[in-house]
């Protein structure tokens, strides 16, 4: 999209990708023209996004109570653990969930500050907006979930004259200004997109049982309370304080309120389909997050209850066998990923034994809530700091170790013609900054028989077009261009258990380069480069 300054048609290896829409594309096609194209410049704004949405959450939770539980909840929402990784992945799932994160809040806020105020307006307005954001993100989660919490926190609360008073008609023409242009457009360049967007993608696939990654109905539930670790050891104690608080005073706890609201109707939500994917409750987290902040904030000052103490307990014992577990990892493994990383995990390990250390002496000598609250948010973050800096160390970015072992080889042979056989590696093309074809059986495949995989995702686009992009070769003509550029560099990467299938079509005309068996792949040469090399 970026190289072909196409803003209106998502696409997938050139084919449309029209299952979700335009912002998070144009938020990468942004960052690209601003840095050039990187790991850097793909995970620039759901980075920043992020941010914005902790120092949002900062705002709103300040004018809903006080700066001390503004402070708390941000920084709850900053350094949950799943939050702060999907806002570090180049994917829409984060972003969504931070949209959806600021719209509830917006619209929390409004209804609570007096009517008729420019300041109402504004926070109702931004509701819309940021609810706008979400949809032209990832579709109707973004409206359906910020307008379901209300609805639910009206319910319980008996207030159902504030219905009139969200600025419903301005509302969501805006709403309706800032998301139609693209949809037009869009529908425009691929008719019918609007009912495959809305019908198939959007309803379909959520009741929908022919996609992968089928799990139970309670596999959500885990993530929901671990993703904000290490404050789940807390969890019991907040669930029980806030509940009691809402069943004493619903009107005067009805913040408490909309975030138990939140977080249970998104993971029922999610929990009703059988496909189930950890991103999708992206927007359940920060919900959770400031569920938990607000518990902190209303005992901030006081001494840590039986239960608290025992939890706190756990933490000290838990972060001093983490740390030594650590140590003790670095000197009987062989991966190598782990000695490359051994400054991190030296330091990873004096930070966890500094944290229990002072859990213990805290415990012992002033077992005040907000001490151990500043013990645990503190090391979170510079823990979650600290494994991002070390991914690579691991290889866990993804196809990054398949495109630097291609890189090398392009450093020899600069003009190499590059082809992904088999499977479609996602994020090599960025890496190497080029279009790469994928080459498949796509003249004899039909989206009938196709399951729900990467060729699926890819193929589904061609009902939109008259024709095969040119990065999507058959076997046909992928052998043709092989035995007519003899003379020329090719390289290949190739799925594992498409080897077999390669050799049958090529023959032995070809080189192993490099094997990279944790991604399943092998690069290999046409024997020019092989000729070459020797």
């Amino acid at each position: 999209m970026w190289k072909e300054n196409n803003y209106i048609t998502p696409k997938l290896e050139g084919s449309p990708f029209l299952g979700k829409p335009i912002l998070f594309y144009w938020f990468e096609i942004l960052a690209f023209n601003i840095f050039g194209v990187s790991e850097y410049a793909a995970r620039f704004f759901p980075a920043c996004i992020g941010i914005f949405t902790s120092i949002f959450t900062y705002i709103c939770l300040r004018t809903l109570k006080d700066r001390k539980t503004g402070i708390i909840s941000a920084l709850s929402v900053a350094c949950a653990p799943l939050y702060f990784v999907l806002c570090h992945y180049a994917n829409m799932d984060g972003e969504v969930g931070s949209w959806i994160t600021c719209s509830a809040l917006a619209l929390l806020v409004g209804v609570n500050l007096p009517e008729k105020t420019l300041k109402r307006d504004i926070f109702l307005y931004l509701a819309y907006f940021f609810g706008a954001a979400a949809f032209l993100t990832k579709g109707l989660i973004g409206l359906v979930f910020p307008a379901g919490m209300i609805f639910f926190w009206m319910l319980f609360l008996g207030k159902w004259d504030q219905l009139l008073k969200l600025r419903l008609v301005s509302g969501l023409l805006l709403v309706i200004i800032l998301i139609l242009p693209w949809m037009i457009l869009c529908n425009q360049q691929n008719p019918g997109f609007i009912t495959y967007f809305f019908i198939w993608n959007q309803f379909d696939r959520f009741l929908g049982s022919d996609f992968n990654m089928h799990q139970p109905w309670y596999f959500y539930i885990g993530p929901v309370i671990i993703g904000i670790f290490p404050f789940t050891f807390y969890w019991l104690q907040a669930l029980k304080k806030n509940i009691k608080d809402i069943i004493y005073d619903k009107q005067t706890a009805n913040v408490e309120l909309f975030c138990l609201i939140w977080f249970v109707m998104i993971t029922i939500f999610f929990s009703i389909p059988q496909s189930k994917l950890i991103g999708y409750i992206s927007s359940a987290i920060p919900g959770s997050a400031i569920f938990m902040a607000l518990y902190f904030a209303k005992i901030w000052e006081e001494d840590l209850s039986p239960y608290n103490k025992i939890s706190s307990w756990i933490v000290t014992v838990l972060f001093f066998s983490l740390a030594v577990g650590l140590v003790i990892l670095l000197f009987v493994s062989h991966n190598p990923g782990v000695h490359a990383s051994e400054p991190y995990i030296w330091s990873l390990s004096a930070i966890l034994l500094i944290c229990s250390g002072s859990f213990a002496w805290i415990l012992l000598n002033k077992p005040l809530v907000k001490y151990i609250y500043i013990c645990l948010i503190i090391p979170t973050g510079i823990i979650l700091i600290f494994i991002l800096a070390d991914l690579k160390n691991f290889k866990l970015q993804y196809n990054w170790p398949i495109a630097a072992k291609v890189e090398k080889v392009l450093k020899k042979y600069p003009n190499a013609k590059i082809y992904m056989y088999g499977q479609f590696f996602y994020a090599i093309p960025m890496y190497l900054n080029q279009e790469i074809p994928t080459v498949s059986d796509w003249d004899k495949i039909s989206l009938e028989t196709l399951g729900d995989n990467w060729q699926r995702e890819i193929f589904e686009g061609t009902k939109f077009t008259t024709s095969l992009p040119k990065t999507l070769e058959t076997y046909s003509q992928f052998k043709h261009y092989w035995n007519i550029n003899k003379n020329e560099p090719i390289i290949i990467v190739i799925n594992d258990g498409s080897m077999r299938n390669f050799e049958k079509l090529v023959g032995h005309t070809y080189h192993i380069i490099s094997t990279i068996p944790h991604r399943k792949a092998i690069i290999v040469g046409n024997n020019y480069i092989n000729m070459s090399d020797k």
